[in-house]
């Protein structure tokens, strides 16, 4: 990350990628004391990262279609 992008928003990669190593850590203790607080801590984590993948996947196929227009436009 440049010094640039630390005033940015975080996109929705970086977002994922952070609520992933959350899951990570919140599952390693969730195996270790399989506990209410720690089952329920886990789930959440993994309800976001569902909820973020749905987000990115809309990203990445707006940003093809919109790249192949663009690349079909050159071709007319």
């Amino acid at each position: 990350m440049t010094e640039d992008s630390n005033n940015e928003e975080e996109t929705t990669h970086e977002k994922l990628v952070k609520e992933y190593l959350r899951y990570y850590d919140t599952n390693i203790k969730f195996q270790s004391r399989h506990s209410f607080r720690t089952h329920r801590s886990s789930r959440r984590h993994l309800r976001n990262i569902i909820k973020l993948a749905r987000e990115r996947q809309k990203e990445i196929h707006e940003e093809y279609a919109k790249n192949k227009k663009t690349r079909n436009k050159g071709t007319d």
